[in-house]
């Protein structure tokens, strides 16, 4: 098949697809071609600027997200994109994961296209919403209280709701982050979940863009060291990236 052709089928399969989102494999099935032919071909099409590359697939440029964060904002959203990338990497080793309410997480669910053998518990009504476009993922919304600020449940009836799981990776984000005192949020609902999630997960990879870190907010979710690793953004200043090496707390920097 011609390359101008397969480039053509490519960019139809992403626009007949729910989520404008296509993977690798989609390419080589529809196409009739190895994965490093789809790689190159997709390659090609991010630098004309139709598409944007991401482990394993790509996305239509005019994709959007179901998150409640600034869609203009295209500097905030290529660092979400470079760390939920990488989080990403994570839940190929995973059969249940949870996805906190936060927008940086939600994130991630495009990117879970892939997967067909995964649950998802999540207490973000957003999150939920994305995920129904993916009928081979298992779905679980936590029950609990609704906040209409940030679109997620909470409170007691949640709490217990969570003792009915346990899952092989929690990915959670935070108001802020410091080497001394670990992740904080502003609110004690939020943090009372975050801090339930965490007691029923085999790991917690924390997710933080690095302008929050070096700061704190009053309620403390975890200590620095009990997150399995934290993924932030090139932008981390240099002082606070010599603190995490010195404190020994395991980081990645994408």
């Amino acid at each position: 098949m011609p390359k101008e052709i397969r480039h053509n089928e490519i960019l139809k399969l992403l626009k007949t697809e729910r989520t404008k989102v296509v993977t690798v494999k989609q390419i080589c099935q529809k196409c009739y071609i190895s994965e490093s032919s789809a790689r190159r071909d997709l390659k090609l099409l991010e630098e004309e600027g139709l598409i944007k590359r991401f482990h394993g697939g790509a996305k239509l440029i005019e994709y959007e997200t179901v998150s409640s964060i600034d869609k203009n904002d295209v500097e905030i959203t290529e660092k979400y994109q470079k760390i939920v990338e990488e989080a990403v990497r994570e839940v190929e080793k995973c059969k249940t994961i949870y996805l906190d309410a936060d927008s940086l997480t939600g994130f991630m669910i495009p990117l879970l296209v892939e997967f067909n053998q995964l649950t998802v518990i999540t207490n973000g009504i957003n999150n939920i919403l994305a995920l129904t476009q993916f009928p081979k993922i298992q779905t679980v919304f936590v029950g609990g209280y609704v906040s209409k600020t940030s679109l997620s449940t909470n409170g007691y009836f949640a709490w217990d709701f969570i003792d009915n799981f346990y899952v092989d990776a929690a990915f959670i984000s935070c108001h802020a982050y410091d080497t001394a005192i670990g992740a904080t949020e502003s609110c004690e609902e939020q943090m009372l979940l975050k801090k339930k999630v965490i007691s029923q997960s085999k790991k917690t990879i924390l997710l933080c863009e690095s302008s929050k870190i070096g700061k704190n907010s009053p309620f403390v979710v975890c200590k620095p060291n009990i997150p399995e690793f934290l993924i932030t953004d090139s932008s981390i200043s240099p002082k606070e990236a010599d603190k995490m090496v010195q404190n020994r707390i395991s980081f990645r920097c994408v």
